[in-house]
């Protein structure tokens, strides 16, 4: 019994809130400690894995060496960078995948019809390192940073006069190297020499890209690594585990040779082929990788956007990821379908058949969805993964024509009964955001950053107005996540252009999917700074959610993440 009730039950009212408010924040403060404690253990696992890694290469392959392989690739690096600055791939295409073939060969095609070349001089390797080594059922990968200098000109073709110089100034880019499981380290030169790596003769390669001595096809992946991916330093990561893709496993399941290097190769040439459409203002390099139905449909649409002889294309365009979203196996008889992002960017400009160009503006961010389709039933070529662009029949390169069969043998390539073809391009929509995707604490994810600063952008300036704090929040956001300033420039640029290339401005259930992933990624470190907390509140409020909304559900994804933290550390 309290003696003096005036004073002691204040007193005691006091206190209680005290130790629930104490206790609430001491509760708080040991969750936050733990997610930030077991998100830097996992990823000091994942640095100390790497040893292990390549030991476990060492073992199936003795041959392997770290300084010898990096001595090869160091070389192909280089030779790369000639043969772009040369405008000639001839040299370097027998290590390179389809995927990165087209990506090249479009640049370097659209730059001479434009009369310019793009040029490196003086470029000094300063730096090359294995940063990531994997192994799955279908192929070995090592991925090396090269860290490099060299001046960048861009040179008119016909009078060798520099029309822009950039100032030397270091680069870094991520390049991925694959070959299939059992592969063993040469002991004689191979693909990086020039030389045949089955057969041991000097390389010639047939237009199918085979051996001309053995038939061999060299960039298989059987007998030597071939280049499959060159990724910006502010776009890579060290890859996502296959099966957080949904469906993945099903069709795994189904087609044993299926695998996502394939159908992002794939992808890449496709969209290559996509940019050089609109670049010619026809619709003929789509005609081998999509649909009838979709090409006839493109060329129309083209036709649609000429202004008398000026059509619009997407200038200086470049892709920071290719990643596959969504698969769907089909039941016998319809078709199995596959959604993958592309993130990429450009400026929009005119131009016309004698190659002048007009109303060029700022290059802005464009996610866009590729649906590529096949029949139900086809299975994935092996020997074919690091093929994208040829005939699997005859093994001809899709080159010439203006057909969807191979030039060479006849075969119908467009209709989804030998490969993936490309049925639809779609605006990406905030829809296809699930926090749940978003696995902060193994550093795993389906949703990029650009892809929340995105939809946070597009919507919260939907009005067209920029405000200057929520710009700044924007960046900051950006900034500790890994999005560079010109990406974040390319990103709000689409915002104030008041285009479409953006995703449209979310639902209440779509905005609360944004928010929790936003929170899952802040929360990574283990804190959720006031910064942080001010840009949830303001892209709440811009959707029609209240304050107290956001309060509720960072406490949700936090308790998740706690409890995802103890199992981590308990396994």
């Amino acid at each position: 019994m309290i003696a003096q009730p005036l004073i002691g039950i204040p007193l005691l009212i006091v206190f209680i809130v005290l130790v629930a408010k104490f206790g609430k924040s001491a509760k708080t403060g040991g969750e936050y400690r733990t997610i930030a404690r077991v998100g830097q253990a996992v990823s000091a696992r994942q640095q100390a894995a790497m040893p292990d890694r390549l030991e476990a290469v060492r073992t199936r392959d003795p041959g392997f060496t770290e300084a010898a392989f990096l001595e090869r690739v160091r070389g192909a690096f280089v030779e790369v960078q000639e043969a772009w600055s040369g405008q000639d791939l001839s040299r370097v295409r027998r290590f390179l995948s389809d995927g990165v073939r087209e990506r090249f060969e479009m640049q370097i095609a659209m730059q001479r019809e434009e009369g310019v070349r793009n040029r490196l001089d003086g470029l000094t390797i300063s730096g090359a390192r294995i940063v990531s080594v994997a192994s799955d059922s279908h192929f070995d990968s090592v991925t090396v940073e090269f860290t490099a200098s060299a001046t960048d000109l861009d040179v008119d073709l016909a009078s060798g006069k520099v029309l822009r110089t950039n100032t030397t100034q270091p680069f870094t880019e991520f390049w991925s190297f694959l070959r299939k499981p059992g592969t063993r380290t040469l002991q004689k030169p191979g693909l990086y020499e020039g030389f045949c790596p089955n057969c041991g003769a000097a390389l010639e390669l047939s237009d199918a890209g085979r051996c001309e001595n053995c038939d061999s096809v060299v960039t298989s992946g059987d007998y030597d690594w071939v280049l499959a991916e060159i990724t910006q330093s502010t776009e890579w990561d060290s890859g996502d585990e296959p099966t957080m893709v949904p469906g993945y496993s099903e069709m795994a399941a189904r087609d044993q040779a299926f695998n996502l290097r394939h159908i992002e190769d794939r992808t890449s040439v496709i969209f290559w082929r996509y940019i050089k459409c609109n670049f010619d203002g026809k619709a003929d390099a789509l005609r081998k990788v999509a649909t009838t139905e979709f090409t006839d449909s493109f060329e129309k649409s083209l036709a649609l956007a000429r202004d008398g002889d000026w059509w619009l294309y997407f200038r200086d365009a470049a892709v920071g990821g290719v990643e596959v979203q969504r698969i769907q196996s089909a039941p016998d008889g319809a078709r199995d379908r596959i959604e993958v992002l592309v993130r990429w960017s450009a400026g929009n400009a005119q131009r016309n058949a004698a190659g002048r160009t007009r109303n060029a503006g700022d290059r802005a961010f464009r996610p866009s969805l590729f649906v590529l389709e096949r029949n139900s039933g086809v299975v994935t070529a092996a020997d074919m993964s690091f093929m994208s662009s040829h005939c699997p029949g005859c093994g001809v390169p899709y080159e010439g024509g203006d057909s969807g069969t191979c030039d060479y043998c006849g075969r119908p390539l467009n209709e989804g009964a030998q490969d993936w073809v490309l049925t639809a391009i779609e605006r990406f929509d905030p829809s296809r955001i699930r926090s749940a995707t978003v696995d902060t604490l193994s550093r795993q994810s389906l949703v990029h950053p650009e892809i929340l600063v995105a939809a946070m952008a597009s919507a919260m300036f939907a009005d067209g107005q920029v405000d200057q704090k929520e710009e700044q929040l924007l960046r900051s956001f950006a900034s500790s996540n890994g999005i560079g300033d010109s990406r974040t420039d390319e990103i709000l640029a689409a915002v104030r252009s008041g285009g479409t290339t953006l995703p449209a401005a979310p639902s209440r259930e779509q905005a609360v999917e944004i928010l929790a992933a936003m929170a899952r990624m802040a929360l990574a470190d283990g804190r959720l700074s006031g910064e942080e907390m001010e840009l949830l509140g303001r892209f709440a409020q811009s959707v029609g959610l209240a304050r107290a909304d956001v309060s509720m559900l960072v406490a949700k994804q936090r308790s998740l993440l706690y409890a995802e933290a103890k199992t981590l550390r308990k396994g």
